[in-house]
């Protein structure tokens, strides 16, 4: 920005700025440009501003600066030739009065040219009041647009923090759910590892209830041979009740079974040990069916 800057300073140096509203619309042309292809930045428009400003201050201080000159330059011309007009005055103060009218005419003049120079020097101070008013003026018009920016900055910002929250809601509703899945997931397995236990209670009792018919068989074998007969037909019938029990208990072992799959499905977070053992019994019951 310096360095756009460089051109306008340099025409500003070499006077070929007439009046200052040509230099106030060159800075203004040079904010706009900035403002709209310059480098983005968050303080983007403050600096913009700050730079203007500063350069507008260093111009209205140098048209200043120039406008006193030219007055001084113009009241030391006057008071010379004043001076001079004085001392020509003292020195043919006793020629004719031809003569003298002439220096009259040529001082009336001369205040003439100094009433001209004393309007010329109120233009420019009418001038001097119109550029501080146009500074003012533009310092207003650059603090509400600075103003309007930071308000839509804000506007933004509170928007994103709406956004933020709305977020974090929608996360802490996930956990929720996420937590009450997992609850549910415990009291399931807390479930199936009942019907495994009981599973193994039924199986051990079947177990059980197979050595004690096993051994009635045996006991009946060793009765007294007249006997033979009648326990053999008492085996028969013995035998026939166990086959419906077997067959009963070879129905259930079946449909431990069909569940095996859904069993082992169900329990395939539970350590393997269990699962091995549901398995060992499993086929355990198949051999000895």
């Amino acid at each position: 920005m310096a360095k756009e800057y460089h051109s306008v300073e340099k025409k500003l140096k070499s006077r070929e700025y007439k009046v200052f509203t040509d230099f106030e619309r060159d800075l203004k042309f040079l904010q706009a440009h900035f403002l709209e292809n310059g480098p983005n930045g968050p303080n983007k428009r403050l600096v913009v501003f700050e730079f203007i400003q500063k350069a507008l201050s260093e111009g209205s201080n140098f048209f200043t600066k120039l406008l006193k000159q030219e007055t001084d330059l113009q009241q030391n011309l006057m008071e010379d030739m004043k001076k001079k007009l004085e001392e020509e005055i003292k020195t043919m103060k006793n020629e004719n009065s031809k003569e003298k009218q002439n220096f009259v005419q040529r001082i009336s003049q001369l205040e003439s040219e100094k009433g001209d120079l004393v309007a010329q020097e109120q233009n420019f101070k009418a001038t001097l009041e119109q550029l501080k008013e146009a500074k003012e003026k533009t310092e207003i018009e650059l603090r509400q647009e600075l103003q309007n920016e930071k308000t839509l900055n804000q506007r933004s910002l509170e928007e994103y923090k709406s956004k933020v929250n709305q977020n974090e809601d929608s996360i802490k509703e996930m956990e929720r759910r996420i937590f009450m899945n997992d609850s549910e997931q415990e009291k399931q397995k807390a479930l199936l590892k009942q019907r495994c236990e009981h599973f193994e209670s039924l199986c051990e009792q079947i177990s059980n209830r197979e050595k004690d018919l096993i051994q009635e068989i045996k006991l009946l074998r060793g009765e007294h041979l007249n006997q033979i007969r009648e326990a053999s037909i008492r085996a028969e019938a013995i035998q026939k009740e166990l086959q419906n029990k077997l067959d009963q208990q070879t129905q259930k072992i079946i449909e431990l079974e069909v569940l095996e799959p859904c069993i082992l499905q169900l329990i395939k977070f539970h350590p393997h040990r269990v699962i091995f053992q549901i398995k060992s019994l499993i086929m355990n019951l198949k051999k000895r069916r």
